[in-house]
């Protein structure tokens, strides 16, 4: 028990004396910190959007994209349930059947 206690002053002791040379060495008040003026850009990182007034075209560019996907989906849809969608679909299979003997999924 008594090593344990002079083992903990020593470690305080230690402590203390390294914080002692520290402040010495690397005192608080060394380096004065300078304001920045702003130097942001007018535009975010991708280059697109102004400061103040960007927010808006921000949002109307979302719309946009969103109004392009929406629509790109709706003519996937489409093609997807078309003739030509259906003649290439088995006649691809077809090919397969006469080729592999089986169809890929289902291997009939």
């Amino acid at each position: 028990m008594e090593t344990l206690v002079i083992l903990a002053v020593v470690v305080w002791i230690l402590f203390k004396l390294v914080q002692k040379v520290t402040s010495k060495l690397y005192p608080q008040d060394s380096v004065k910190v300078q304001e920045k003026p702003d130097t942001t850009p007018a535009t975010d990182a991708w280059g697109n959007y102004p400061k103040a007034e960007g927010h808006v075209v921000l949002f109307e560019q979302f719309r946009r994209e969103q109004a392009q996907r929406q629509q790109a989906a709706k003519e996937a849809e489409t093609f997807y349930r078309s003739r030509e969608w259906r003649r290439l679909r088995y006649s691809a299979t077809a090919i397969n059947v006469a080729y592999a003997g089986a169809a890929p999924v289902t291997g009939w």
